[in-house]
């Protein structure tokens, strides 16, 4: 089935200047309720997260920053990046 080569009318859509096309779009939700999670933190996105710690930064809040960037999932994996303070300008 060649969709280029087909002969069966039935298959084709005939669009004239009254014609009009809707679709339902799914959009974010505004509120933080974390059911897009881990969007829009991480995910598919065009620009990476920054996350920025402190300079002198425990060893408890880097196992909290595990827990949450283990939260993203494997397909976040390159859309954060972490940086000390002192490192951005």
């Amino acid at each position: 089935n060649n969709p280029c080569n087909t002969t069966d009318e039935e298959k084709w859509v005939f669009i004239d200047k009254n014609s009009t096309l809707s679709y339902a779009i799914k959009g974010m939700s505004p509120s933080a309720d974390f059911q897009e999670w881990p969007l829009p933190y991480a995910g598919n996105q065009d620009q990476t997260t920054l996350i920025v710690l402190p300079d002198t930064v425990s060893q408890s809040k880097l196992e909290e920053l595990s827990l949450v960037t283990e939260s993203f999932g494997n397909e976040a994996q390159h859309s954060y990046t972490v940086k000390k303070s002192s490192d951005v300008t």
